[in-house]
């Protein structure tokens, strides 16, 4: 039942991710922030993350789960749009909001526990109950979009400084277009290397991360401005810090879940189904 409870949990954590992150458009973010309590998106977004947490669980008779996550994720959403209209640290109301979102599913985790029964019917392909599998489609779900936020709140500051001071010299107009484009082009880049460095860290190739950390610094010490070397630089140190963590986390886990899996993502696979020969 143990094994099955983990299961469980990283499907749902999964379905958060995906609601949360990849599914949530930007609009819908600035509709809660405008009209917050009173935003019709604020009750869509939380009823497809609860739909989707209940779909991923496999309980088919646990559907108080939708309401549950219903009415605890629009909550949540509501204090942390609160929390950033009256504070000056984004990161730390994101932080908080992700880890009462956790808390939650933690504690959707006690009541099954409290309940499991024969009664309790679980439907999902044996697969998606490969704890090593799940491990890493999370780890991959977390290093990319979740970290790029968390690395956008980081440098707001930074990069609020920057566009301020240029907008002394130039058309406010023109500063905001052309930093929006860097922002956008930057995100791209930076979901590409944490997908490669996390990659690289589960097959063992620590010294393709070096090259990879290397060649893109060299590449940005072209920059002529300090001040944009700096936050190219500080964005790249701590999204590799980040997915790195990451990493070594995932590395840990799936030790602990499979001794011996550190040997590689190959071996991994090759343990699991069958997905290499």
């Amino acid at each position: 039942m143990i094994i099955a409870v983990q299961a469980v949990f990283l499907r749902m954590f999964i379905a958060h991710l995906i609601g949360d992150f990849y599914l949530q458009k930007d609009e819908w973010v600035e509709d809660k922030r405008e009209n917050i309590w009173r935003s019709k998106k604020l009750y869509i977004h939380s009823f497809l993350v609860a739909a989707l947490t209940y779909l991923f669980s496999g309980l088919l008779s646990a559907l108080w789960i939708i309401p549950l996550v219903f009415v605890t994720h629009a909550a949540i959403d509501i204090l942390k749009v609160y929390l950033d209209s009256k504070g000056k640290m984004p990161v730390f109301s994101f932080i908080f909001d992700q880890v009462l979102h956790i808390l939650v599913l933690f504690g959707i985790i006690v009541i099954i526990k409290g309940f499991s029964g024969p009664d309790l019917a679980i439907s999902t392909p044996e697969i998606f109950e490969n704890l090593l599998l799940l491990t890493i489609i999370t780890a991959y779900l977390i290093i990319i979009r979740p970290s790029g936020f968390l690395i956008n709140y980081a440098l707001k500051p930074l990069r609020n400084q920057i566009t301020a001071n240029d907008n002394k010299k130039e058309d406010g107009t023109f500063s905001e277009v052309k930093y929006e484009n860097l922002d956008n082009a930057g995100r791209l880049i930076g979901y590409l290397e944490r997908i490669l460095v996390l990659t690289f860290l589960l097959i063992n190739q620590y010294a393709a991360i070096g090259f990879l950390i290397t060649a893109k610094s060299i590449f940005r010490f072209r920059e002529e401005r300090n001040d944009l070397v700096e936050y190219y630089l500080l964005g790249t140190f701590l999204s590799m810090t980040i997915v790195i963590l990451a990493g070594l986390a995932t590395l840990f886990s799936l030790a602990v879940l499979s001794p011996g899996s550190l040997s590689g993502l190959t071996n991994i696979l090759s343990m699991s189904y069958g997905i290499l020969p």
